[in-house]
């Protein structure tokens, strides 16, 4: 039995494997959260997390780029589109609920997870390139961790200043 015949055409089976690799909220490991105490361990808990979800995502996501003629159709993007909101939610979540108890300052939470998601797609293709192992994992975790914690400094100085 070949894989075709199972999933009946490329679009198909493409579509389930873009679908199984695209990050979701349930994919991504948050333990390790303070729950506030310790902004900068969250920031980074969370972009480590999500910059490792993403980088797994890059072979599939790449690869949809060079097929894209053959296999696009628009409800794929879509529904992966779907699943990455349900992360932006759940940072923004994180956040209301930590401004909320007096931690961090208001600010449009919205608009800081839309360009923080954004800058980690493209980072995510950077780190790929550079430290890309089997499969996209990633073979050099220090480079996740380093751009991580780096990040989480700078929003930490937005979210809390003065601190």
């Amino acid at each position: 039995m070949t894989l075709f015949r199972i999933f009946g055409n490329k679009k198909t089976l493409f579509y389930d494997v873009y679908m199984l690799m695209t990050p979701e909220t349930e994919n991504v490991d948050l333990h390790g959260l303070t729950n506030g105490r310790d902004i900068r361990k969250d920031l980074a808990t969370f972009f480590k997390s999500y910059m490792i979800r993403y980088i797994g995502h890059m072979p599939v996501y790449r690869l949809s780029l060079q097929l894209q003629d053959e296999i696009y159709e628009r409800e794929l993007y879509y529904a992966s589109f779907d699943k990455i909101r349900g992360l932006i939610a759940q940072f923004v979540g994180y956040l209301v609920n930590l401004q909320a108890r007096g931690i961090i300052v208001a600010q449009n939470f919205d608009a800081l997870a839309e360009f923080m998601f954004s800058l980690l797609l493209v980072k995510a293709q950077e780190l790929s390139l550079a430290g890309e192992g089997k499969d996209g994992e990633v073979n050099d975790m220090s480079l996740v961790d380093e751009f991580a914690a780096s990040y989480a400094e700078d929003l930490a100085n937005i979210l809390q200043p003065g601190a």
